[in-house]
């Protein structure tokens, strides 16, 4: 109610896409009420959580972590709790997008989306999806299965991860590339404010996979790296398209809002590309300038 005020007196332009807590005061809530629809503002998804976070073990493992015998993370959603929330979902017509970090909590809930419609528009989130086994990518080819994923987790995570993950299932964590070739699609966030703001830091993170003192040399799991085309239309067209906003935002092309952003550097010139310089010029927001260097 906040944002669609302040949208509706002018005073804040961005898009905002808001999810509502998977709570049943929100969603009896929403279902009285019904949706948010406006130029600005959309509130047509439902957020919930499977698992916790892979630093303070709560991901949830298929096998003990490395460094916690015994312990295989945080179960926060029964598989059962969550088919019936996701035919709620489905009844009222809202997006689901549910938290997954560890390889089981990923693979419970791909089991899970994999049973979505593939010829109605759904668009059903994975969030995070950082450790996946690799058989698990093939549900990715499901139209409505999108992955909504946050590469500077991998470069945050990579100094601890194989700690709590083993050498063996380090090759299996932050797979943008594995998922990107099985959807041919990513939605690429910053996961503010767990992470930094700065969206250069998620197209550093993916496209380099290394810190900025340039460590590790070749990058962290290389092989999952995107190119610099790849991570753009993952941080525009991606996010966009996980939002349902495609048609309003996320391309330069004429009908759409002229959201852009100039900076200093050639992002596809691999030779002039360089974290530490890369700095914004300008932005523009519905075609006007929101920000400009002096």
């Amino acid at each position: 109610l906040i944002l669609d005020s302040l949208q509706n007196e002018g005073t804040f332009g961005l898009v905002v896409n808001a999810m509502i807590s998977n709570t049943e005061e929100d969603l009896s809530y929403f279902e009285s009420n019904g949706p948010i629809l406006k130029d600005l503002l959309r509130v047509k998804s439902v957020k919930a959580y499977l698992d916790g976070a892979l630093g303070s073990r709560g991901a949830l493992l298929r096998a003990p972590y490395h460094d916690l015998p015994e312990h295989y993370g945080l179960p926060l959603l029964a598989p059962s709790d969550l088919d019936l929330l996701r035919d709620r979902c489905l009844q009222n017509d809202w997006q689901l997008c549910v938290h997954a970090i560890g390889d089981s909590a990923h693979h419970v809930l791909l089991e899970s989306f994999n049973e979505l419609d593939r010829e109605k528009d759904l668009r059903f989130r994975v969030e995070h999806a950082q450790i996946m086994t690799p058989e698990d990518s093939a549900y990715y080819t499901h139209p409505n299965i999108v992955a909504s994923v946050q590469p500077t987790h991998a470069t945050s995570d990579m100094y601890w991860a194989e700690e709590r993950l083993g050498h063996h299932r380090i090759g299996h964590a932050y797979s943008y590339k594995r998922i990107l070739n099985a959807s041919g699609l990513l939605a690429l966030g910053t996961d503010f404010p767990i992470e930094h703001i700065d969206p250069l830091n998620t197209f550093f993170a993916a496209v380099d996979r290394t810190d900025k003192q340039h460590w590790p040399e070749g990058g962290f799991n290389a092989d999952q790296k995107l190119s610099p085309k790849e991570a753009l239309e993952g941080m525009t067209f991606g996010a966009a398209y996980s939002a349902f906003g495609e048609a309003q935002y996320g391309s330069i092309k004429i009908g759409q809002r002229a959201n852009f952003t100039v900076l200093n550097q050639d992002l596809f010139n691999s030779a002039e590309r360089q974290r530490k310089s890369c700095k914004v010029v300008k932005t523009i927001l519905s075609g006007k300038v929101a920000f400009e260097t002096k």
